[in-house]
């Protein structure tokens, strides 16, 4: 997903577990945040500083998390 200033990726490590990455527009690493459950679906408020997302795990709520 691409912000004003930054990217967001979800990436998954070898063991199963998840987590998101931030990079600026120069390829930098900013942040890694961990997120259960894990979203499939999100998208990036810059602005309010949070994640919103959608997990089939838990197919009757959106997920948000804080930055």
């Amino acid at each position: 997903m691409a912000g004003k200033d930054r990217f967001y990726a979800m990436c998954e490590e070898g063991n199963g577990t998840s987590y998101m990455e931030v990079f600026d527009y120069e390829g930098n690493p900013i942040a890694r945040y961990r997120t259960d459950p894990v979203p499939v679906l999100f998208d990036v408020d810059e602005r309010n500083r949070c994640i919103y997302g959608y997990s089939y795990e838990r197919e009757d709520c959106f997920l948000k998390f804080n930055l």
